[in-house]
């Protein structure tokens, strides 16, 4: 099962907007002239100081943290041990939206970047990277657990329910809860029921002209 796809392209609204999730990194060095990544440090200053948070956009985290020994990425707080723990515990009880309507895109772009760190620099043995690339480990298994369980469980009933007539319109706010991908699926799926229930629809019509064809009450006169 592989949660790491391109979701429609290079001009994806969705694609782009995870690409900005934001990931607390934090300097491991006096950087010179890097202290514009923070916002919280005064206009005059300069050099970012050791160890302060810089929050990063998903996108420069290759570049700027796994390429280079400034500063080191950090696992995401909507990611943390925590919240994979109430996922693995009941995972349609938790409001992923509100922590990141993309929860699923950018934690599994994540652990993609993590995964290709060794390939791309000299930092593969920096314990910083070693202790990331462990809780993205963790991080890829609970999010396939709870994309592929309990909440796709869901995306499907509802998307045949309301298919069929069964939810009404209740069907769009159930889907508030859902993330970007679940509601990919819940679109597909809902589409794909009305599809096979227009099919069967329409075979049923056929059936019944062939039964009242000319030729047919010709025969039996």
């Amino acid at each position: 099962f592989n949660l790491v796809e391109k979701m429609g392209g290079y001009y994806d609204i969705d694609e782009i907007l995870m690409e900005e999730t934001l990931v607390t990194c934090t300097a491991r060095i006096d950087c010179a002239s890097l202290a514009f990544l923070s916002s919280t440090l005064p206009s005059h200053v300069q050099t970012l100081p050791s160890s302060h948070p810089v929050p990063l956009p998903l996108w420069s985290i290759p570049p700027l943290c796994l390429t280079s020994r400034f500063l080191t990425p950090s696992l995401p707080k909507p990611y943390s041990p925590s919240t994979l723990q109430k996922l693995h515990a009941s995972a349609t009880s938790v409001n992923l939206p509100s922590k990141n309507p993309r929860y699923f895109m950018a934690g599994s772009a994540l652990c993609a970047m993590v995964a290709d760190a060794p390939n791309q620099s000299r930092r593969s043995n920096d314990p910083g990277v070693q202790i990331l690339k462990k809780e993205c480990k963790a991080l890829r298994e609970g999010l396939r657990r709870a994309y592929g369980g309990e909440r796709m469980r869901a995306v499907v009933d509802l998307s045949g329910a309301v298919a069929g007539g069964g939810r009404g319109d209740k069907g769009a706010d159930v889907c508030q809860g859902f993330t970007v991908m679940e509601n990919r699926a819940y679109s597909a799926g809902r589409r794909g029921a009305q599809d096979v229930d227009a099919w069967m629809r329409g075979d049923d019509k056929r059936k019944k002209r062939r039964i009242v064809s000319p030729d047919n009450n010709a025969g039996k006169a």
